[in-house]
């Protein structure tokens, strides 16, 4: 009778909450027509709109932590991020988004579009500066990242050192203390006292794998540092075995620190998911000679002894070891 009946899929997970719009555009060869088209979630729905928004939200931080390892290409990772914020911006809001989307710009060689950003959120920025005290330093450092100005450095400098002051930072506010780390060049020139100033957030609760990342590049860059390790290197070192961000270069001076042993259960975890990741014969040498000297033995540890012994490692109590692991079959 003259009517079409278009049928229209909506995906949930990709509305946000409140009222969403769009328009379905049918060309023919005489016309083209725009149909409107409005869509809600219903009361059993919000849920899913910010399970899509977290899901997304995590994605784009595990990309975030592979740019700022180092160790990985980076023009690819930046664009599976601004995929992934795009995404974001379907499924939910956060007030840190148009921040994550002018320093997208700015790291893909964009400032101009990052200023037009910049521009736009300023007032809100500014009128609640004291209140969202991250959204105003974070406006900052990406104005500083687009124009270089020495005044406007050295006041966010001292705005960061007020706040990260005695490293009780929780949350969101951990990132004050990553930007305090780019900002200051005195930190930057002492890797000890950065280590320290890590030290003091571990002891006050951090856990902040951001914070890990940057204890592994302090570690990287001075080794000799894993003479006086304690438990925050230790959890970083694992964080960053499991997740590909040790250097072989850290992975071998990790190995050969034999004080790093404090918790000694995270140690044991620690030497084999370092030569998981380089299996080479000095690492491969901590790892058994750690079991010995904890008299570990059994099936569990058996394709260690047997990795050795095939190496021709020679280790006191290494044959022994290798002979009561012996599987039963």
């Amino acid at each position: 009778d003259g009517l079409l009946n278009l049928p229209l899929i909506v995906l949930p997970e990709r509305l946000h909450d409140g009222r969403n719009f769009g328009m379905v555009t049918i060309r023919t060869v005489r016309q083209t027509l725009r149909v409107p088209v409005e869509a809600s979630l219903t009361a059993a729905e919000p849920n899913r709109g910010r399970r899509a928004f977290r899901r997304e939200f995590r994605q784009f931080l595990e990309l975030r932590l592979k740019y700022e390892s180092g160790l990985f290409e980076a023009r690819p990772l930046l664009l599976e991020m601004q995929k992934e914020l795009d995404l974001m911006k379907m499924a939910g809001s956060h007030p840190f988004m148009p921040l994550w989307q002018a320093e997208l710009y700015v790291l893909t060689k964009r400032p101009d579009q990052a200023c037009l950003i910049l521009d736009e959120i300023r007032d809100a920025v500014l009128l609640k500066r004291g209140e969202e005290r991250v959204v105003y330093c974070y406006y900052q450092y990406l104005q500083l990242l687009i124009r270089e100005d020495e005044e406007q450095r050295d006041s966010l400098l001292r705005l960061l050192e007020k706040y990260c002051t005695g490293g009780r930072l929780r949350g969101e506010e951990e990132f004050l203390y990553l930007m305090l780390l780019k900002v200051s060049r005195t930190l930057a020139d002492n890797p000890s006292v950065v280590l320290l100033s890590m030290e003091q957030m571990y002891q006050n609760g951090c856990r902040s794998p951001f914070v890990y990342l940057e204890c592994l590049k302090v570690l990287d860059k001075e080794p000799e540092l894993l003479k006086s390790a304690g438990r925050l290197e230790l959890h970083a070192l694992y964080f960053g075995a499991r997740r590909g961000f040790v250097s072989q270069e850290l992975a071998r001076a990790a190995a050969g620190a034999g004080r790093l042993q404090n918790p000694k259960r995270l140690y044991l975890k620690l030497l084999p998911a370092l030569y998981e990741g380089y299996p080479k014969k000095r690492i491969l040498t901590a790892v058994v000679l750690a079991f010995i000297q904890e008299n570990l033995t059994g099936p569990r540890y058996f394709p260690w002894y047997e990795k050795a012994v095939e190496a021709q490692i020679s280790l006191p109590g290494l044959f022994e070891a290798f002979l009561r692991s012996l599987p039963d079959d």
